[in-house]
């Protein structure tokens, strides 16, 4: 069985530099404005991490219920390409396992 990886669907950090002079001030909200960015099935299958012969499973629930099984291609894994995504991992033996909200 290869590697796993695994990654969340919460971004990275940034820095902010401070003058010395607003050390003490509260400082605005870095995401004020910004629009959420929502991972989706369609965008972790649009990485690149998939192959045709690539197998998929999409599960739900802290018991990892598999809702759909298959290739990317197929319509029953197609149905999920919208819905919203907790978390993901893949193998390097040709499988990503999807979390979806």
């Amino acid at each position: 069985m290869g590697a796993a990886h695994g990654m969340g669907a919460a971004g990275g950090s940034g820095r902010v530099k401070v003058k010395a002079a607003d050390a003490g001030k509260p400082r605005p909200c870095l995401d004020a404005g910004r629009k959420k960015e929502i991972m989706t099935v369609k965008k972790i299958l649009g990485t690149g991490l998939k192959k045709d012969e690539t197998e998929i499973f999409i599960r739900q629930g802290e018991g990892f219920h598999v809702l759909a099984h298959g290739n990317w291609y197929q319509d029953h894994i197609l149905d999920y390409l919208d819905h919203e995504v907790e978390s993901f991992t893949w193998q390097d033996d040709g499988k990503i396992y999807i979390d979806i909200k």
